[in-house]
């Protein structure tokens, strides 16, 4: 479909543009580069439809790294298009929000979102919490090797 809109734009061209004028050519280039950035855009929100599961709240940086896109702002674009399509929803707050496959993000939508959130910072804390528990047993360890027991009593109650 795309190589038959760049065809038929360069035919159009070369046949109707020879005795025109100068604007005449770059309006009907502009033309033919709106379509195909069109049907571009449409084969692009296609693929990334079939690659990423649907009706799922995503931010933009974590759909990016799902789908493989270093160019954030390029896969905003065609999230975008995807808009314009009735294929998704957008809602930009601290990060933008996206969810394919519908067109509405609703409450419950951005309260599993936040759930999803704090879970990720919640295992985050927890696993420095026991690195740093872990690090306090093995000091306990060396200072009980020193006969040191007051300060792993010390030690003992804090972890």
């Amino acid at each position: 479909m795309m190589s038959e809109t760049v065809q038929s734009g360069c035919t159009f061209l070369f046949q109707n543009c020879v005795h025109r004028s100068y604007s005449t050519i770059i309006y009907t280039l502009r033309d033919i580069l709106t379509r195909l950035f069109l049907v571009l855009l449409q084969a692009s929100g296609n693929k990334l439809l079939a690659s990423v599961s649907h009706k799922q709240l995503l931010a933009l940086t974590e759909l990016a790294a799902l789908y493989g896109q270093d160019d954030v702002m390029q896969l905003h674009v065609v999230v975008c298009g995807l808009c314009r399509q009735g294929k998704a929803a957008m809602k930009e707050a601290s990060d933008v929000l996206i969810k394919l496959g519908d067109t509405h993000i609703s409450e419950i939508d951005l309260g599993v979102y936040t759930l999803k959130c704090n879970e990720q910072k919640l295992i985050r804390h927890l696993e420095q919490v026991e690195a740093e528990k872990q690090k306090m047993v093995q000091e306990a360890r060396v200072y009980a090797g020193k006969n040191m027991r007051h300060v792993v009593s010390n030690l003992m109650l804090y972890t």
